[in-house]
């Protein structure tokens, strides 16, 4: 009877060993959803390219975004020359001298107390190009080389320098870096805009009417110091104002 049974549990225990042994199917390990794994993932790309930029991407240097593009300038230039050639057709004439009384030199003072020197001599010279051109900019309304080179060529030649001579010593010697006050613009304005303007525009006057020096000073100066030292006044006055207004300074 033991003998009968013991090869029947043999088999049990071989059936039961070859059920849990090596031969049997084996399930893969338990892991994450794949689903889940995907998500997260995305999650921690998108984080870290979020956060990138903020650490790669250097500071905006001031004035970045408009160096290189003198637009601004070149519009104020353009509305200087044309404030010139408005204020040209102010214009009274005197009997004792073919030089007139005109509103230009104010447009010269302007020029550099707003532009500084650069872009004020930028600002007279179209202004002189322009009447040369055969556009009516002059006093009343002349226009071409005919102006310029009669008895008063001299004063229209010197604007552009006498532009740039207001803006330096409005400035200090460095273009843009703060707004004058009236005592300085006032005493830019007379420098640059009455005498640099009578010290080019005087001598010419003198060789084209062969007159003397004292002819020249009653019939091309004198008269026209009182009304000049006013448009510096003026000048001085709104130059600053405007200035301020305009609150970035042009360079």
């Amino acid at each position: 009877m033991t003998r009968d049974h013991e090869p029947a549990k043999g088999a049990a225990r071989r059936t039961s060993t070859g059920t849990g042994g090596s031969d049997a199917p084996t399930l893969p390990a338990a892991g994450p959803d794949p689903v889940h794994a995907t998500a997260h993932a995305q999650g921690t790309v998108g984080r870290t390219a979020a956060a990138a930029p903020a650490a790669a991407t250097p500071p905006l240097q001031p004035g970045a975004a408009t160096r290189g593009a003198p637009t601004r300038p070149l519009v104020l230039a353009g509305m200087l020359a044309a404030l010139t050639a408005v204020l040209a057709y102010l214009r009274i004439p005197l009997p004792f001298t073919p030089v007139p009384i005109t509103g230009q030199t104010l447009g010269v003072m302007l020029s550099g107390l707003l532009l500084g020197p650069r872009w004020g001599f930028a600002a007279q010279l179209t202004y002189l190009l322009l009447g040369i051109a055969g556009v009516p900019v002059f006093a009343g309304g002349q226009a071409g080389l005919a102006p310029v080179m009669g008895p008063t060529g001299g004063y229209l030649l010197s604007y552009p320098l006498a532009a740039w001579l207001v803006g330096w010593l409005a400035d200090g010697g460095s273009p843009g870096t703060r707004v004058p006050g009236f005592g300085r613009a006032f005493l830019a304005a007379l420098a640059g805009g009455v005498v640099l303007v009578y010290a080019v525009g005087a001598p010419w006057f003198a060789l084209h009417a062969g007159a003397a020096w004292r002819q020249v000073w009653v019939g091309a100066v004198l008269p026209f110091i009182p009304g000049d030292v006013a448009k510096a006044v003026v000048a001085a006055i709104l130059g600053p104002r405007v200035r301020r207004a305009l609150a970035n300074p042009v360079r």
